[in-house]
């Protein structure tokens, strides 16, 4: 099968990485491609295992603080509405 440069240049390849292709091995081209992508996928896994830890952390603090304000809002509405059912209690 012959290199189809039309197919080459859509898919970003030449000839000289089919030929390595062919012979079961990378191209100088695709060795490098390969290496730097593995460099890359490095530093963003070593900035994700800083980062998610702090993303979690900052979710805790708001659903605890979340749910501490919904706790003294409701316990502001019992004592308000407890001391409205004393008031009119008392009332003749």
């Amino acid at each position: 099968m012959a290199f189809d440069p039309l197919l080459g240049q859509l898919f970003q390849f030449d000839d000289e990485e089919v030929a390595a292709n062919r012979e079961g091995r990378l191209s100088q081209g695709q060795k490098l491609l390969f290496a730097n992508t593995a460099k890359i996928t490095k530093r963003q896994l070593k900035r994700s295992r800083t980062i998610m830890p702090m993303i979690l952390i900052a979710v805790i603090v708001l659903v605890i603080f979340a749910q501490s304000r919904a706790r003294s809002s409701s316990a502001r509405r019992r004592a308000a509405s407890a001391r409205g059912t004393r008031s009119s209690a008392a009332s003749p």
